[in-house]
């Protein structure tokens, strides 16, 4: 790899590089080779259960709704299970909770909020 145009002494080494992804960065006429199309987002739906349950740390955690609906829209199940069709409920903790979900018509669907028990 030959490098130019930056201030670094001869010899320096050059760690951490990423690839040039064309939806996330800001040359719009780049060629990436690498994630060239923007993901698909899911839409995030909360059921009753778990906006009773979210209403109890809205005063503790008020973005927690967001933060939950941020991760869940990147679809964070394995990539081989993203094409198969199930009634798996999936779980994530974030800060102390334990927060459950399952995929149905293509919707991330929140079922429960519950705090993790460190007892256990």
């Amino acid at each position: 790899m030959h490098v130019s145009g930056v201030d670094l002494l001869d010899q320096t080494p050059i760690i951490d590089i990423k690839p040039y992804i064309p939806y996330a960065d800001s040359l719009p006429h780049a060629f990436g080779g690498f994630a060239n199309q923007q993901p698909n987002n899911m839409q995030v739906i909360f059921t009753k259960k778990a906006s009773q349950q979210l209403a109890k740390y809205t005063q503790s955690l008020p973005q927690l709704s967001h933060l939950i609906s941020q991760v869940l829209t990147q679809d964070p199940r394995p990539a081989y299970q993203k094409q198969q069709h199930s009634d798996k409920v999936y779980g994530m903790s974030l800060y102390d909770l334990n927060i459950q979900w399952r995929v149905q018509d293509g919707c991330n669907h929140v079922l429960s909020i519950e705090k993790i028990d460190s007892q256990a």
